[in-house]
């Protein structure tokens, strides 16, 4: 699943797996290669330095269930964003009913203010 997003957002930017390894600091496309053909899985550092090169939001790759797109990149703090990353794969585990739930208190809570 994330290795064929990986891949889809890869050939959209006319990227080779070469260059896609080069930008991630692998030393060859094969690594690239079986993360895409879901051999190897990507822990959440890989998938963080995968969505950087490829100018996309983790979030991008796990994000089946909604349209939601968080930009998670305006982070400076990398383990608030590896936090985020947890949590946004917990959210994509719901059922759509139990998302749009807490979509609509995280909806609620951002319009309360402080």
């Amino acid at each position: 699943m994330i290795g064929n997003k990986i891949k889809q957002r890869r050939l959209e930017l006319g990227m080779t797996q070469e260059e896609l390894a080069k930008k991630c600091g692998y030393k060859s496309k094969a690594t690239i290669n079986k993360i895409e053909n879901n051999i190897n899985d990507v822990n959440q550092s890989k998938l963080i330095r995968i969505a950087d090169a490829l100018d996309v939001s983790p979030i991008y790759f796990i994000d089946e269930k909604t349209g939601y797109e968080i930009d998670i990149n305006i982070i400076d703090d990398k383990k608030r964003k590896e936090s985020l990353l947890i949590y946004a794969q917990k959210l994509a585990s719901l059922s759509s009913d139990k998302l749009q739930n807490v979509m609509q208190y995280i909806d609620f809570l951002s319009k309360k203010g402080d």
